[in-house]
């Protein structure tokens, strides 16, 4: 089962989540992980969303990978690991 999907389920689903901002449903996504696990997201994200991976959700110890999802779907594959989450 694709990562995302089950994560998607597991959380929204159940709980029912919601937010006023994109950066908000963001921000309690990455506090929902630990150290260790990994976040791939396109490359031209949001500028505030870019910063908030590089600048903060790293220093918890998370994994990013930015990557170009507009050229070939297949980079987004490319780009998982076992440790992918989001």
């Amino acid at each position: 089962m694709d990562p995302l999907f089950r994560f998607t389920c597991s959380w929204f689903y159940v709980l029912g989540m919601c937010f006023s901002s994109g950066l908000g449903a963001t921000t309690s996504i990455v506090h929902m992980l630990k150290a260790g696990d990994h976040i791939v997201s396109i490359d031209d994200v949001y500028g505030g969303t870019n910063r908030y991976f590089s600048k903060v959700a790293t220093k918890f110890g998370l994994e990013l990978t930015f990557c170009d999802m507009t050229a070939d779907p297949e980079n987004l594959r490319k780009a998982m690991t076992p440790a992918t989450k989001v």
